[in-house]
């Protein structure tokens, strides 16, 4: 519940909101078609209406609910849907991965380098959160380093349910070392200015975590519906 917490902006309020309802939605806690009112909502977070609707705004944005005739309703998500979110990142994160390349300066990578230190560091200890944090730390920072604000306008939309997806599916993920050897390859290849390699692995990098996502999420879903009718 939000109500334990210090009141604060309303866009904060609203970002807090958002992930609240993200998280339900990606959890298949609110599955397709479920109508999300302003007032029930607004009442079970101990919020006004107006977080309430800036978080159904954002969330209208990324996809995952929509409005029809001044009510919101959720649209889910799907294994494919998950496929066709990590399709467009390969279309917009190569493209970032050919600028990061071209317009970052060695402090940038020293940053980058960092974030795989700390993969691999949370793999090593099976740190599954930790793993998820780093690794969605270390493709903002490529898109960061492409200095492309469109580009990373797209990211900034798709990040939050990356994130989402990641937190859900992280925990049956049983291969961390080898999505951390990915993240390892893919960054020599890009700090070493090797263009045409690292888009290579990247495209290849992303497939492998598409092919991973969808596998854990069907995993998750189904244990929570085993869990659900026991």
């Amino acid at each position: 519940m939000v109500s334990d917490i210090v009141p604060v902006r309303a866009e904060a309020l609203g970002t807090l909101v958002a992930k609240r309802l993200r998280d339900r939605i990606v959890r298949g806690e609110y599955p397709a078609e479920t109508h999300l009112a302003e007032d029930t909502l607004a009442e079970q977070f101990g919020v006004s209406r107006g977080p309430v609707r800036d978080a159904l705004r954002r969330l209208e944005a990324e996809g995952l609910v929509e409005s029809r005739r001044r009510k919101i309703f959720t649209l889910g998500l799907t294994a494919e849907d998950i496929s066709d979110h990590y399709a467009l990142r390969e279309a917009v994160e190569t493209l970032a991965v050919r600028l990061a390349i071209e317009r970052a300066t060695p402090e940038d990578w020293a940053r980058g380098r960092t974030l795989v230190d700390r993969m691999l560091a949370a793999a090593r200890v099976g740190d599954h959160d930790a793993f998820a944090n780093a690794d969605t730390a270390f493709h903002a920072h490529t898109f960061e380093l492409a200095r492309h604000r469109r580009l990373q306008a797209v990211w900034n939309q798709s990040e939050p349910i990356l994130t989402a997806l990641l937190e859900f599916t992280v925990q049956v993920d049983t291969d961390l070392d080898a999505s951390a050897d990915d993240h390892a390859t893919l960054f020599d290849l890009m700090s070493s200015g090797e263009v045409e390699g690292a888009v290579a692995e990247a495209t290849a990098h992303i497939k492998r975590s598409c092919e991973r996502m969808v596998s854990s999420y069907r995993l998750t879903v189904d244990r929570q519906q085993e869990s659900a009718a026991g």
